[in-house]
């Protein structure tokens, strides 16, 4: 995962713990990878990538309740917020290009 600056949000990139291989897991870090190859400034693509470390964060703190101790639970709550945070922000940008796109007269009009 890059710990580059992501689009509006002035934050980095959470640093996910060590996979625990569950099948979340297994489903969402391809998905992760594959969209890490985009451009983060996009805010569509920044809303996705956020979403997507927030699923998985909340994953891996489901089980560590029962396998880690509270510190460690905590810690991936307190991410996975921030990353649900990110996603509100960029999503609200991408909304607010969107609409200010459908106010400006198409060129072929």
């Amino acid at each position: 995962m890059s710990s580059r600056q992501t689009y509006g949000t002035g934050r980095r990139s959470p640093r996910l713990p060590p996979p625990l291989t569950s099948p979340m897991d297994a489903a969402l870090l391809p998905l992760l990878a594959a969209l890490a190859a985009e451009d983060r400034r996009k805010p569509l693509v920044e809303a996705q990538l956020t979403v997507l470390e927030a699923a998985l964060l909340l994953a891996r703190a489901a089980e560590a309740e029962t396998r880690q101790p509270p510190a460690d639970c905590l810690e991936l709550l307190t991410g996975a917020l921030g990353s649900v945070r990110a996603a509100v922000h960029a999503t609200s940008h991408a909304l607010i290009r969107t609409r200010d796109g459908l106010r400006r007269p198409h060129p072929s009009s």
